[in-house]
């Protein structure tokens, strides 16, 4: 049996280090990650320069916004991606859950005779996405009067707010039963 190697050890100890230092750097990467996805998957909007712009850009969608008497989400997608043809069933039937309570709004990629959905805005120009900061597909604006716009642009983070929404919904309608 050998005795003590201190070149050895002196590897070892080296690979150690490397090693922690790898893992520390992953894991710092990945927090960062995480924080800034959670941070970009629901924004603020300014309410008073997202009135302004609408009015400019898309009088048509601002005056039906004012009409609506309810709150209006505006679902970006496009049916050419995997991903939004998985979640527009989900969206599709929670808002027919919710349409008491929210108006849906969708404005597609691209539209043709398929489209699933009879309230449509055809954003030509991209200017609602522009005014909007480019919302990615999928995602949702949640406008609500006396409130600022929200977007929300992941999908979990859509998942979650239809969850929540659905689950607010409940409540109130049982205690109004009761």
């Amino acid at each position: 049996m050998a005795g003590f190697n201190p070149k050895r050890f002196f590897i070892w100890l080296i690979d150690g280090i490397t090693f922690m230092l790898v893992c520390l750097f992953l894991f710092a990467a990945l927090f960062h990650t995480a924080t800034y996805i959670n941070k970009k998957s629901i924004e603020k909007i300014q309410p008073r320069e997202l009135s302004e712009k609408l009015r400019i850009e898309v009088p048509q969608l601002a005056e039906y916004l004012e009409n609506a008497g309810k709150p209006v989400a505006i679902a970006f997608m496009d049916f050419t991606c995997h991903q939004c043809q998985e979640l527009w069933p989900t969206i599709s039937r929670t808002f027919e859950k919710l349409k008491t309570s929210y108006e849906l709004i969708l404005v597609p990629e691209s539209a043709d005779s398929s489209t699933p959905i009879s309230k449509i805005f055809i954003d030509h120009n991209h200017s609602l996405r522009t005014i909007l900061h480019n919302p990615y597909s999928p995602s949702l604006v949640i406008l609500e009067p006396g409130k600022s716009p929200m977007m929300i642009s992941t999908i979990p983070a859509i998942r979650k707010w239809l969850d929540s929404v659905l689950r607010a919904q409940k409540n109130n309608q049982s205690v109004t039963l009761r």
